[in-house]
């Protein structure tokens, strides 16, 4: 089988697990980062220490998957009972695909990765609460806090399954992707649900704030492109990610700032 069919079989196997009838009914599937499932795929096959690779694979999706889900939950005052019943299912849905990990872990004991993870969740949402409490908005701050938040999950499994060097990779990865849908966002003048600048209402402080901020999230797109460029050279692993990868065309074209349409429409 190609990557790209092993990557496809172990995403059918994840939406069979995560679905339920009644949250299927009011809600959409929940988004799933195909990046990192390819990193979770290709990190564990690279180790090949682990029989049940895909079974671990899909672990690490369904905790993302609950992060995910979780984070879509607003706490705006809502009036309708359809758009209330939606949130209080979507806070559901994630503590769903929580239990499902959980659930699977029992079937396959190993404590040292169930620590890893929750050492990273731990360490997602210390990251989320900090980012969002951030009141003076500095730009090195926010986007180490953006970086962590999220490669967290990715970088922990990466050095626990013996490559600490791409945990740094990964971080750039990350968060180049993350820039790459909160530029979208900004453009947009919408409020996207998964945007954490609007949530952080740093764009209606002064008229020129979003030009301001488009400036800068080129600058660090571009800054973290070129180390990634440069790794290209000195990691095959992370070469192979980037075949398959939904911002390889960064990589191919002139530098213009892409986003994940997938995570988009999710919103």
């Amino acid at each position: 089988m190609t990557i790209n069919e092993v990557l496809l079989d172990i995403k059918k196997k994840l939406i069979h697990t995560i679905e339920h009838p009644y949250l299927g009914k009011y809600l959409n599937q929940p988004y799933i980062d195909e990046d990192k499932l390819l990193a979770f795929y290709l990190l564990f096959k690279e180790n090949s220490s682990y029989k049940e690779m895909n079974d671990y694979v899909i672990v690490m999706m369904l905790v993302q998957i609950a992060l995910d889900t979780h984070d879509k939950v607003t706490n705006e005052k809502l009036i309708d009972q359809g758009s209330i019943k939606e949130r209080q299912l979507t806070v559901l849905g994630g503590d769903y695909y929580s239990a499902l990990y959980y659930f699977i872990l029992t079937n396959i004991p190993d404590l040292k990765m169930t620590k890893q993870i929750a050492g990273a969740i731990q360490e997602i949402n210390e990251y989320k609460m900090a980012f969002f409490a951030n009141d003076h908005i500095q730009w090195s701050t926010l986007l180490h806090q953006l970086g962590r938040i999220e490669s967290a999950l990715v970088t922990k499994i990466a050095s626990h399954l013996g490559f600490s060097d791409w945990a740094e990779v990964m971080f750039d990865y990350f968060l180049l992707k993350r820039l790459s849908f909160e530029r979208h966002a900004v453009n947009s003048g919408s409020d996207h649900p998964f945007s954490f600048f609007h949530h952080l209402d740093i764009l209606n402080k002064k008229p020129n704030t979003p030009k301001v901020t488009l400036q800068k999230i080129d600058y660090h797109f571009q800054e973290i492109k070129l180390r990634l460029e440069q790794t290209l050279k000195d990691s095959p692993l992370f070469a192979a990610f980037l075949k398959h990868c939904s911002l390889k065309s960064i990589f191919e074209n002139d530098g213009r700032v892409f986003y994940d349409q997938r995570l988009a429409e999710e919103g």
